[in-house]
This record gives structure tokens, sequence and C-alpha cells, in this order.
């Protein structure tokens, strides 16, 4: 439904404020923030999955949740096989974006920027950069910068450990795995040379946790 809605009868109690810029880049036009603070299990956050493989164009599913300019959550879905393109306000670099050629339900507008494209394992495969979608015209473009992109250009190195391609999605009260190791089995014999373990934490920390 295009249009703002009424906020009168709503109500916000969860909040968070502030965070600082970890990474970002230019070329996908993506950034990652950290919360300065612990997310509360009762605010019952989600954080989405995320798939930095090669994206299928010929994912017969994609879908988009966004907040246009501080509006209620907007979905688009798009069915339809999806193209390659360069984004000419991002740097240029070829093939850094998904294109969406038109939205089959739902679309984007001003202030949709920044919303993550779901392949259809429910993962974040890219990050909308603009277009020329509308409301309440969805036949219209949009670029989603590639997560695989952001990811080759550092972003791996803030989310994940060597070599993982992917992260399932899970709520913020879920059990996690916290650690991983590398060679998965270390052996120390008495008397011979010293040896060392690589570890990676695969997921947040809270304070007070014992690692």
């Amino acid at each position: 439904e295009c249009g703002r809605q009424s906020f009168q009868n709503s109500k916000f109690s969860d909040f968070l404020n502030g965070a600082r810029l970890v990474w970002a880049d230019k070329a996908t036009d993506t950034i990652l923030l950290e919360i300065y603070q612990d997310i509360p299990s009762r605010y019952n956050a989600y954080f989405s999955g995320w798939d930095a493989r090669s994206f299928d164009l010929l994912d017969p599913f994609t879908v988009s949740f966004h907040h246009p300019n501080g509006d209620f959550k907007k979905v688009s879905v798009d069915t339809n096989a999806k193209a390659e393109g360069t984004c000419p306000f991002c740097g240029n670099l070829r093939k850094s974006h998904i294109v969406v050629t038109g939205w089959d339900d739902g679309t984007t507008e001003r202030g949709s920027s920044g919303c993550s494209l779901f392949n259809s394992d429910q993962s974040i495969v890219g990050v909308l950069s603009g277009g020329s979608a509308s409301c309440p015209d969805n036949s219209g473009f949009d670029l989603f910068g590639k997560m695989e992109v952001a990811y080759e250009h550092g972003l791996v190195e803030h989310i994940a450990n060597p070599g993982q391609l992917s992260m399932g999605g899970r709520w913020n009260a879920d059990p996690r795995s916290a650690l991983a190791f590398e060679p998965e089995t270390l052996v120390v014999v008495e008397g011979g040379p010293e040896a060392s373990l690589d570890v990676w934490l695969n997921a947040p920390v809270d304070q007070g946790d014992l690692v």
C-alpha cells in the first residue's frame, strides 16, 4: 500500500541508540554497523542469514522487506529471473549489482534504500542501492549490491570465519554455537615442539559469557 500510514495509535517501546561504522564499500553501496548495546532477548529480534556464494539469477523467488522513510514495514516480491548490472552512482563496477527488473507484488520507493534482498532460502544476497521502481508503479527496476561482491571486498573479515560463505538466520534468544576450531584436533606431545591453536568466534559473545 502506497502512502505513509498513521502512527497515532502505534506504540514503540523497544529502542536501542547508537552504533559505530565498522566497514563500508562504495562499489556495492554497503556498510556494516555495530550497535553499541546488546539487544535484549525480550525484543525477540531475528538476525537474518546471508549467502555470499554466486547468486543464482534464475532463483524463482526473491523478497525484500523495507520501511520507506520510516513507514510501516512493506514487502516486495519478485518471481522472475534476475540480471546482473552496474550501479552508475556506486562506482560503476561491472556486475556489482543484482537487477530486479520489476516486482510482481509490492514495490520500493524513496526511503527504501538499504533494505535487503532475500533469496528463496531466506538468506540475504543483496542490499538496495536504488532504481526506477516507485509507488504505485512496480514495473521499474531496482539495483541490489551483491553480497558476494561485498564479501570479497572485505566484509568477510568482520562477519565470518575464513572460507565460510554463508550463515543461517536465528532468533536472538536461540542457543548459539560460540566457537570454531581449526584444526579440529590438536595433539601435544610432552617434550615436543610448541603447538598453536587458532580460535574464531562465529557468534557474538555477551558480556560475562565464559569463553
